[in-house]
């Protein structure tokens, strides 16, 4: 009989502890703050620069991109993060997978072979020097491009033509025509090193090396890199809407990041204050259509309307287009159960801290 109470009470300590973890994950449910699903919205390395945010560079190439000729930190890879630092307030981080001696076969092997989940915003191919001018080198030239652009959908590439060249070979006429075909902007070291104030020996190794940049080649190597960037900022800026940069941070939280109010409420807990422009995705239902937004309790958005129609409707209509302050808390109010019942999520555009 002892035995059987004691069972019994191992029964029920267990449920317990079984509820109590049940309880837990729930809570974790309902009270997480939640992340929401974040969209900045730049669509190449260019834009970054323009919004003074971070960027990966990635440099596939031969002994030139891999430094060869510069001394300790000098060469113009090594110098790129400095020179976007400076002119743009953006932190640049390099991967350079350039191997000297190699052709644009290897190239295509580096990409492939890229282990890192890094997402890159731009790559820099500089290759030409070491490859034999046949069949093969437009085609694993552009492989190159193509890998490039399987790994990474919007990174944005730059095509180096080598100052080694000294002239518009059959080589670089290939690569500026692959640029032209996928429009990539082609930064001509040719016509850097052959125009500028210095005699083409003043900038490599001479009279040892004349392929390789010396420091004050390699600081032309910058300079005409830079200077095509900075033509494709420029653009960006000149180009670009600037309604659209209200759509460069946008959080969209969906209807399972609410925890729900009685029949007709939801609310979001935010893991800071923003301010933003709000829109909504939700069902106009037959009948009343009643909304209320309400920012840590006080109301802010009170709107009714009615449906006239035998039939439901899904929308998503920005309701709030100046930006609002949010300090910890969004609720959403709707006039009805049915009406609350179709509720999608909340679109935060606009957003700023």
């Amino acid at each position: 009989m002892e035995k059987k109470r004691m069972f019994k009470k191992l029964r029920i300590y267990a449920l317990i502890a079984v509820i109590s973890v049940i309880l837990i994950y729930l809570g974790k449910l309902i009270f997480t703050i939640p992340s929401g699903k974040e969209d900045i919205g730049y669509i190449s390395f260019y834009e970054k620069l323009a919004a003074a945010e971070p960027v990966n560079v990635l440099i596939v190439g031969d002994s030139i991109a891999a430094g060869t000729g510069a001394s300790s930190g000098n060469s113009w890879a090594a110098r790129l993060p400095e020179a976007i630092k400076e002119k743009y307030g953006s932190t640049c981080n390099v991967t350079n997978i350039s191997m000297g001696g190699n052709t644009s076969y290897a190239g295509v092997y580096r990409v492939k072979e890229l282990d890192n989940k890094m997402d890159y915003d731009l790559a820099i191919i500089c290759y030409g020097e070491n490859d034999a001018d046949d069949e093969n080198f437009s085609t694993e030239y552009e492989s190159i491009i193509r890998a490039i652009m399987a790994r990474s959908g919007n990174c944005s590439i730059l095509s180096i033509l080598e100052s080694s060249q000294r002239e518009y070979t059959n080589k670089m006429n290939q690569i500026i025509e692959i640029a032209d075909y996928y429009n990539i902007p082609v930064v001509d070291t040719i016509s850097a090193f052959n125009s500028g104030e210095y005699k083409y020996e003043e900038l490599v190794g001479a009279p040892d090396d004349i392929v390789h940049p010396n420091d004050l080649g390699h600081s032309v190597y910058l300079e005409t890199l830079a200077g095509v960037i900075d033509e494709e900022v420029t653009r960006v800026k000149e180009t670009q809407s600037s309604d659209l940069l209200e759509y460069n941070e946008t959080v969209v939280y969906g209807v399972e990041d609410f925890g729900r109010i009685g029949l007709s409420k939801y609310k979001l807990n935010l893991d800071k204050p923003v301010k933003a422009a709000v829109g909504i995705y939700r069902s106009y239902v037959p009948g009343e259509n009643g909304l209320k937004i309400y920012s840590n309790g006080k109301l802010i958005y009170d709107s009714s309307f009615e449906w006239n129609y035998g039939f439901g409707q899904e929308h998503i209509d920005k309701i709030i287009s100046e930006p609002c302050e949010f300090e910890d808390s969004l609720t959403v109010e709707f006039s009805s159960y049915e009406a609350a019942k179709y509720f999608k999520g909340i679109m935060l555009s606009d957003i700023s801290d």
